[in-house]
């Protein structure tokens, strides 16, 4: 692999992890840094609110064990180097321990440190491949972090299912919703302003690295107006 400095092609391989190393890091901060953004100002507008509480009920060996047959038999490892298809084999034999190290976590509210490390891996996108600016990066986590994510999701999606937290227009990351139900939606509503001779407007946004520039504060004050505590 090679990169674009400047005048000068870097070749080595320690010189390219810190060139993305650096990159990656100083993106997000370069846009947090930004003059007018103002994160704290969404504590402005009014959000949902939700007077129950979620409970995550306690995990169980039978849950573990189907979570991961479910995984992809794949090779691909994180930081520990355990594959996923390894932990397949060995579902057998590490469902107890498993299931004894989630329920601790879901008793304390802590995500082990040691699960939230992760393999950052430079994903090629378009152009020419000695721009480091046409690479993002992928975070490749450790498939026992995977399990665990997994079975937290269950349990705020049937929290959030139950008290009909989410909008009807949110299509992403739902059962029986996708692009093309947004695509749906979208053309639908552009048909029924035209029919009754109204002008129909799209407005579509980008957010520029919008996961990595996530106020942390906010999320967890929305997640404790929905119900989770």
């Amino acid at each position: 692999m090679q990169l674009q400095n400047s005048t000068e092609i870097i070749t080595d391989p320690q010189l390219i992890s810190e060139k993305f190393n650096s990159y990656f890091i100083d993106t997000v901060n370069d846009l947090l840094n930004k003059d007018g953004h103002n994160p704290m100002r969404a504590f402005q507008y009014d959000i949902g609110t939700c007077s129950s509480s979620m409970f995550a009920s306690p995990i169980t060996e039978i849950e573990i064990k189907n979570i991961i047959s479910k995984l992809k038999g794949k090779y691909s490892a994180g930081f520990d180097e355990i594959p996923k298809v390894l932990v397949k084999h060995c579902s057998q034999y590490i469902m107890k321990p498993l299931t004894l190290v989630f329920n601790l976590s879901f008793k304390h509210g802590i995500f082990p440190d040691m699960m939230k490390i992760a393999k950052i891996i430079p994903l090629f996108k378009k152009g020419d491949k000695q721009d480091i600016r046409n690479y993002r990066p992928i975070a490749v986590l450790s498939v026992f972090s995977k399990i665990l994510e997994k079975i937290m999701y269950n349990r705020l999606l049937c929290f959030l299912k139950k008290f009909n937290i989410l909008t009807d227009e949110q299509n992403g990351f739902r059962d029986n919703k996708s692009t093309m139900t947004a695509c749906h939606t979208f053309i639908e509503k552009v048909q029924q302003a035209l029919d009754n001779n109204l002008h129909a407007i799209g407005i579509f946004l980008d957010l520029t690295k919008a996961y990595d520039v996530i106020n942390h504060d906010i999320l967890l004050h929305k997640l404790e107006s929905y119900g989770v505590r």
